[in-house]
């Protein structure tokens, strides 16, 4: 795991495309109410969030400095 990945978030920032997306809605699919999970990124991953909102998810964005970007996504209770 890169140095700047906290522990506990799930790294697909080496992952090529459609990969990252694949394993998130992977993992969401998994969520039960009221649980979570974070990924980092390459990148914001605009062409997620419509694929997100479709399964009743609620997300938030952290930009990081070098332009990668820290996603939690959490199901509902």
């Amino acid at each position: 795991m890169p140095p700047n990945t906290p522990p506990g978030i799930i790294d697909l920032r080496e992952l090529e495309a459609p990969e990252p997306m694949e394993r998130i809605l992977m993992e969401c699919s998994q969520l039960t109410a009221g649980s979570h999970f974070q990924a980092h990124l390459p990148h914001v991953p605009g062409p997620l969030f419509p694929h997100l909102k479709i399964r009743g998810m609620e997300w938030q964005v952290a930009e990081q400095a070098d332009g990668s970007a820290i996603l939690l996504i959490r199901r509902p209770a």
